[in-house]
């Protein structure tokens, strides 16, 4: 099946391929029907009565939960999806979707334009996970509070470096090119003196980063957390890694659901599930169980 050109996400194959035709061909056009601006967003066209009935026929006892099916983070967000069920006493759906585009592996960017995300929310679940809260997004998402707070740290595989500045500084330091790590990097980075910085390599994915980190080419590396210990099976130190404190704070990166806006119910109810299970420390035992936190000693 395809998408346009690529494979497509949702549940009725006809009905997407209509519907993002025409939503494509209207934004094309720039026709003041299919986007309607507020506040500087903008939203696909109103749709036929029949797309909404079929969101509406939905209510209930049952919350629809997207889940990008080639995440890292997958069988975390499912198993996240269920607790949510049992604190709000609701039935849980999981769909699994099946992006147009190869998933960046240790990472948690989602793989789907505005438009491919406005027709998942709309045919297939009423929340979805995945989202960066200080991303930008049209303002017809809303998001939930966090379900999980994650940090830049910095990962070496010397055992003689004790700190940043331990690095060798004819060396290099790698990092997630375009990260929230990344733009502290360059901001410390160019507040030393040109003589006295390490020479700066970005690269696309925390795993080509983690291949240069064991092979040598850099000394260090700056990058998501989760992802040094989901790619090491929750114990770096097995793996010949060590994790150490940054000398700068780059910004956390927070993790949310995202829902259409209309649906504030929905989302309050989420927000208060999300805040039970932090404070109970359910989603800190469930992130050390997949290997996204370090398993306590």
């Amino acid at each position: 099946m395809t998408f346009g050109s690529v494979p497509r996400i949702g549940r009725d194959p006809h009905r997407l391929a209509a519907l993002v035709g025409a939503v494509l061909l209207a934004v094309t056009l720039g026709a003041d029907a299919a986007i309607a601006q507020r506040g500087g967003g903008g939203a696909p066209a109103p749709l036929p009565r029949n797309f909404y009935e079929d969101r509406l026929s939905r209510q209930g006892d049952k919350i629809i939960f997207c889940v990008n099916q080639d995440a890292m983070m997958a069988d975390f967000e499912r198993d996240l999806a269920r607790l949510i069920g049992e604190v709000l006493l609701v039935e849980v759906e999981i769909y699994d979707v099946d992006p147009p585009l190869p998933t960046i592996p240790l990472d948690y960017r989602l793989p789907l334009l505005p438009e491919q995300i406005f027709l998942v929310l709309i045919d297939d679940c009423d929340a979805m996970f995945g989202f960066a809260l200080a991303g930008s997004y049209r303002d017809w998402i809303t998001l939930s509070r966090p379900y999980l707070d994650t940090r830049m740290v910095l990962v070496v595989a010397d055992p003689a470096i004790a700190g940043f500045t331990d690095i060798p500084r004819d060396g290099a330091v790698g990092t997630r090119a375009m990260s929230n790590g990344d733009i502290a990097l360059i901001t410390y980075l160019q507040a030393l003196p040109a003589s006295n910085r390490w020479q700066r390599i970005g690269y696309f994915t925390n795993e080509i980063l983690l291949e240069r980190l064991r092979d040598g080419t850099v000394g260090g590396a700056v990058m998501w957390e989760p992802a040094v210990h989901f790619a090491t099976e929750g114990d770096p130190a097995s793996a010949g890694l060590r994790i150490l404190p940054l000398p700068f704070v780059p910004r956390p990166t927070q993790l949310g659901l995202a829902m259409l806006a209309e649906d504030l119910f929905l989302r309050t109810a989420l927000d208060e599930a999300i805040a039970v299970l932090v404070a109970d420390g359910a989603v800190e035992a469930l992130a050390v169980e997949h290997h996204l936190r370090p398993v306590p000693q």
